[in-house]
């Protein structure tokens, strides 16, 4: 054992020596790692960390007062049995030291063990106890296999050597659709994928038995088949259900509640589905069987069928009596459809007597003469009445000739007059003797130059026609008759 360098008498370190920091770590890492090597330590995982890039874990041990830190190197982590998981207590093989880089006491674990071995065992007898109470591992709950399966659902591990078995015996008995439900036999989340996997295959149509299965291992192993969860999937399934979990020793909760438990995967397929030889000596059994049944039941019928004919009355005598009432019904209801038709007759030859003497064609002839009549006398009213008022409307005309030249020769006077007062004071008659109207352009009639200035255009009216003039000068109406006077 290596221990710190001691005085020249072996005895403690001289206090007056001064150590450098790197050689006081090693010295204690020395010491530490002679002292505690192979050491075992249980505790609660916290803080698990995984180094993407190297693979190494990191993590500490607690409980409650103490922490240990841990570092478990990448190739020992792939190679333990028992995976870490935050919360999860395990114990750790390892050896104690000190991280000199870091200046930290921790510990590098080779080996880590699930805690609390005897715990587990305990509770699965506990849970063992529980599913007895409630009668799920009674003999009289299990249920019987079918004889000829339609359809064989397997729950197992995809990558295990199990299936391959059970596909190997299968495939040398008689041919049986298998359907796999592939699920995780063990380690984190297998209870989860067992559970799903069980109720995925219940739901498949056509599925009447199921094999659960995987090969053999470590007790942790399989420690996913020893849970209540799947012990009650396997209870809740709704078809038979076949266990071969581990090796032959192996003994597994969900292998009591099981309607069957076989040794091994191989024989777990050679519970579920006959040989063709036991299958077609079963057909043969029970095609004989049916052979039998079925001509013992006809000799049965025949003898039956000649005790009741027996006691049967003749043809003769049950069918004569209803045979006469029948034909008497018959010339019955002869006669009285032939009464009925000559009745319809007779009426249907009075309808047609009145139909001919009401014909449209008769009735359109007299209507016709009727109309000639009608015509005939409104031509000579006609005639009559126009010579009438062509008289009348003469005689009116006669008398409105006389009495309208009486009437208009003294409105002719009196509209010749006002005419011509009207002449004498229209402005044409103003502009015929001589005068013009001058206009601006924009219509308006000039009654002063002052209203106007050079360069300006007038519009004059003349009596005939009319002249578009330019101003050249102005003169008032005041300047004009000076002018004129002078």
């Amino acid at each position: 054992m290596r221990t710190l360098r001691d005085g020249p008498a072996g005895g403690p370190p001289d206090p007056g020596r001064v150590f450098r920091l790197i050689e006081l770590l090693r010295e204690v890492r020395g010491l530490l790692e002679g002292s505690y090597r192979s050491i075992r330590v249980e505790g609660e995982v916290a803080g698990l960390t995984i180094h993407h890039a190297s693979g190494h874990r990191y993590f500490e041990l607690r409980e409650p007062g103490a922490v240990l830190p841990c570092v478990m190197w990448r190739g020992a982590a792939e190679a333990t049995k028992a995976p870490l998981a935050e919360g999860k207590r395990v114990r750790c093989r390892g050896t104690l030291t000190i991280w000199e880089g870091g200046g930290r006491f921790q510990m590098i674990v080779q080996l880590v063990e699930q805690a609390g071995a005897g715990d587990i065992a305990a509770r699965i007898e506990e849970l063992k106890r529980k599913l007895q109470a409630e009668g799920l591992t009674a003999p009289e709950r299990k249920r019987r296999l079918p004889d000829f399966p339609r359809r064989i659902g397997v729950v197992t591990s995809t990558t295990g050597a199990a299936l391959q078995d059970v596909l190997k015996v299968l495939a040398r008995r008689v041919p049986v659709p298998v359907v796999v439900s592939p699920c995780a036999v063990q380690g984190e989340g297998a209870v989860a994928s067992v559970v799903a996997a069980l109720e995925r295959v219940g739901r498949c149509e056509g599925v009447d038995v199921v094999i659960v299965t995987r090969g053999g291992g470590s007790a942790q192993d399989l420690m996913a088949f020893n849970e209540e969860a799947v012990a009650r999937a396997v209870v809740a399934c709704p078809v038979p259900v076949i266990t071969a979990v581990g090796h032959e020793i192996d003994v597994t909760v969900v292998d009591l509640v099981s309607d069957l438990r076989a040794a091994t995967p191989s024989e777990a397929a050679e519970r579920v589905a006959p040989t063709r030889a036991a299958v077609a000596e079963r057909f043969g059994w029970a095609i004989e069987r049916s052979r039998r049944a079925f001509r013992a039941r006809l000799v049965g019928e025949a003898r039956a069928l000649e005790r009741f004919s027996a006691r049967l009355p003749r043809a003769e005598g049950l069918v004569g009596p209803p045979r006469q009432a029948l034909d008497q019904a018959v010339e019955r209801a002869r006669q009285g459809v032939l009464g009925r038709l000559d009745r319809r007759r007779r009426r249907l030859d009075e309808v047609h007597r009145r139909l001919s003497g009401a014909h449209p064609r008769w009735r359109l002839a007299r209507v016709r003469g009727r109309l000639s009549t009608l015509q005939a006398r409104l031509l000579a009213w006609k005639e009559r009445a126009l010579g009438a008022a062509f008289a009348h409307l003469d005689l009116v005309e006669q008398a409105l000739r006389a009495r309208g030249a009486s009437w208009s020769a003294p409105l002719r006077e009196r509209l010749g007059a006002a005419s011509a007062r009207l002449h004498a004071l229209s402005p044409l008659g103003v502009l015929a003797r001589g005068y013009a109207l001058a206009r601006t352009p924009d219509g308006l009639v000039l009654f002063d130059a002052a209203s106007v200035h050079p360069g300006d255009r007038v519009d004059v009216t003349l009596a005939r026609g009319e002249l578009e003039c330019e101003v050249r000068s102005c003169v008032s109406g005041d300047a004009l008759v000076q002018k004129r006077v002078l």
